[in-house]
C-alpha cells in the first residue's frame, strides 16, 4: 500500500496482465495498517504474504469467501429476496453505482476493463441517474 494505493502484482492479478493499482480510502488504508500490525505477530502468517487466511491456514477464493457472505448476511438478518448473491454480485453493485456516481471511464479504470463495452454492462441507465446526469450538464 502506498498513498491510499493499494498495489496488487502482476501475478496475484485476477486478470494477471499487469499489476494493479487500486485506490482506497483513507479509512480503508488505515484498516489495514492496524491488520498488518496485527497479522505479524500470528504465527500462521510467518510463512506467507497473504493478507487473510481461513481458519484452516488456507487463503480465500470465492469458493471459502461466498459461503462466508452468506453466514454474514444471516447474522445481519440481510434478506436476499430470493437472489443468489455472492461477492460478484457486490462487485457488480458497486461498479454500477461507480459508473453512475464517478462516470464511466473511472469506473472502466477502477474495474480494469480494456473495453468500455463491457463497463457499459455495468450502468443501469436509471431514471434517477438520467435526471441527476441532465441537471448537472443544464
Amino acid at each position: 500500500m502506498e498513498n491510499q494505493m493499494m498495489i496488487i502484482p502482476k501475478d496475484e492479478s485476477s486478470k494477471n496482465e499487469e499489476r494493479w493499482r487500486c485506490a482506497i480510502q483513507n479509512r480503508t488504508a488505515n484498516a489495514l495498517e492496524n491488520w498488518f500490525g496485527e497479522r505479524d505477530s500470528l504465527e500462521k502468517y510467518r510463512e506467507t504474504d497473504a493478507v487473510w487466511l481461513t481458519k484452516y491456514g488456507n487463503g480465500y477464493s470465492s469458493h471459502s469467501l461466498n459461503p462466508l457472505l452468506g453466514r454474514l448476511m444471516k447474522k445481519a438478518e440481510i434478506n436476499q429476496q430470493g437472489r443468489n448473491l455472492s461477492w460478484y454480485s457486490i462487485r457488480h453493485g458497486v461498479a454500477t453505482i461507480w459508473a453512475e456516481e464517478k462516470g464511466i471511464y473511472k469506473a472502466k479504470n477502477q474495474l480494469r476493463h480494456k473495453d468500455i463495452e463491457t463497463t457499459l454492462r455495468y450502468t443501469r441507465n436509471s431514471g434517477e441517474a438520467l435526471s441527476k446526469e441532465i441537471n448537472s450538464v443544464w
